[in-house]
């Protein structure tokens, strides 16, 4: 993989994970609006499910070519879910 693609696979993958949270977010609070503030089970499959339909759609188009692609699918999955951690550990301790 050239440098330019690997530049975009990390960022591309880290930006997906970013999307995920906030989208966890927005799926969140629009269906526990007006009801009680406890973890919505419809948010959380239908931002996991956005967010593995643009994850798979994302490194297929990258790593269809890619003789090693299995060893990046795990790499671009850390990074996502890497991401993920990062920002629920910085709002965690703002």
């Amino acid at each position: 993989m050239n440098l330019i693609k690997k530049i975009s696979f990390y960022i591309g993958n880290a930006v997906i994970g970013v999307f995920t949270f906030y989208a966890y977010l927005y799926f969140w609070v629009m269906f526990s609006w007006g009801d009680a503030f406890l973890i919505n089970f419809h948010a959380a499959v239908i931002s996991l499910f956005l967010c593995a339909v643009v994850f798979i759609t994302f490194n297929h188009s990258l790593l269809r070519n890619e003789p090693d692609a299995n060893n990046y699918w795990w790499i671009g999955l850390s990074v996502l879910l890497g991401t993920i951690m990062t920002i629920l550990l910085v709002l965690a301790f703002l």
